[in-house]
């Protein structure tokens, strides 16, 4: 029996997806969880279904017998869960069931309200931070002053005089971006459709995941975003409105007692981002291009370009530090053929300094940091069909050695393309 988080190594968008439904088909996968954030994700995921964008639905969904589940810490959007989402996958291929019976949502997540969505859209065109237009944040923010909505508020205990104490909090905010108030009759009629949509998926989220625990099967713990986005080790204020390391895991869940086994970080062999950040290793746009174009870099969210960057390990490195085992590490197989692939291994900073793996104490230091890169060669032709790491050419297994080398942190699997038969398990090397 093993409880696994799976993160984000990154700042999000780093096959974490691929990896949860590749690990959901184990014999003994008994639990996957989302923890944390919202609709705003997009795991792509592809398997025998089809190619799936999944924003809320946790990846274990297409393996039969699997409980999949939507913990206390994620903020629920009922209108994109059930009218926009599970709609688009029954789209995509009739066959995957989705039913009570695999998808559970903790009686105590938060319900992200169509006003949030409104705010956090006028916020975006006032600041313009990358946003995804979600309603991530104001949702969040709402539960941080107790002015949110829990699921069991919409199924079990409807209480009006609460209901309407929110909405005119809400409708001071629309206020304060020029917008009008929200419809009451309106609101009240949308928030008792949620409850009847979610009612048969609700669970005790607790007592549901330690009788799993119980049976010997194994969780799997799906972290949304990426350490870079963390909500307080991240690179703030251009990062999300949940922690998304490991060790916050079962507590955000909403099951406390269950302990950890290992933490798996997943991280491609590149780097990208959408929306502001501090990344300072731009590859040079012809080379760019050619990696967001093979490796299809495209918000599965947004539909957003996503800027394409050489790997930076001092960044990996603060990453693993926060408590991550093992690593996941995605895409090598986009970098062939290329002229060189650079890897940072050091920051210059503006005085002088250099910080080396394993030295960076704030993000902040990156932001004005020159980087520092060890260049590789690359390799020819396509390892898409390398299922062995003799498969692999020699200068491929030249970068995956260097970034164990660097992180201090051992690669346990290597992803060669989005499908499940393209991942190799270190650890069933002849």
């Amino acid at each position: 029996m093993a409880n696994i988080a799976v993160v984000g190594g990154q700042s999000g968008d780093e096959g974490k997806g691929k990896m949860v439904d590749y690990f959901a088909t184990r014999e003994n996968t008994g639990a996957v969880v989302r923890f944390q954030g919202g609709s705003n994700a997009g795991h792509t995921v592809k398997n025998e279904f089809g190619q799936f964008p999944l924003h809320s639905i946790p990846s274990g969904i297409f393996t039969r017998g699997v409980k999949n589940v939507l913990g206390m810490n994620v903020a629920v959007d009922p209108n994109q869960l059930f009218n926009i989402e599970i709609p688009d996958i029954k789209r995509r291929n009739p066959n995957v069931k989705i039913s009570p019976e695999n998808l559970m949502i903790s009686n105590l997540a938060h319900v992200l309200l169509p006003q949030d969505i409104m705010i956090d859209s006028a916020k975006e065109i006032k600041n313009g931070r990358g946003s995804t237009k979600s309603g991530i944040w104001p949702a969040y923010a709402a539960a941080s002053a107790r002015m949110d909505l829990r699921v069991e508020d919409l199924t079990t205990y409807w209480d009006e005089k609460r209901i309407r104490e929110i909405y005119e909090d809400k409708n001071r905010q629309l206020n304060s971006f020029g917008l009008p108030n929200y419809d009451w009759d309106k609101f009240l009629s949308e928030l008792y459709e949620y409850g009847e949509q979610l009612r048969p998926h609700v669970a005790n989220v607790n007592k549901l995941l330690t009788d799993v625990e119980k049976s010997g099967k194994d969780i799997l713990f799906e972290a949304q975003l990426g350490t870079f986005k963390d909500r307080d080790y991240g690179d703030i204020p251009n990062a999300s409105s949940t922690n998304n390391i490991g060790a916050s895991a079962p507590v955000q869940a909403g099951a406390p007692k269950i302990k950890l086994t290992k933490t798996i970080g997943v991280i491609k062999a590149y780097l990208t981002n959408v929306g502001q950040g501090n990344v300072i290793t731009p590859m040079p746009s012809e080379i760019s291009k050619v990696v967001a174009e093979r490796g299809y870099e495209y918000g599965a969210k947004t539909g957003r370009p996503r800027e394409c960057h050489w790997l930076d390990l001092v960044a990996a490195k603060y990453a693993c530090d926060l408590g991550i085992d093992s690593l996941a590490v995605m895409k090598a197989d986009v970098l062939n053929d290329l002229p060189y692939i650079n890897v940072c291994n050091g920051y210059k900073l503006p005085n002088g300094t250099v910080i080396n793996v394993g030295e960076l104490e704030s993000i902040k230091q990156i932001g004005d940091a020159t980087p520092i890169y060890k260049t590789f060669d690359s390799w020819e032709g396509d390892i898409s069909t390398a299922r062995d790491w003799n498969d692999l050419p020699d200068n491929a297994k030249r970068l995956y050695g260097f970034i164990e080398e660097k992180t201090q942190t051992p690669i346990e699997y290597i992803s060669v393309g989005p499908e499940r038969d393209q991942t190799i398990e270190m650890g069933k090397q002849n």
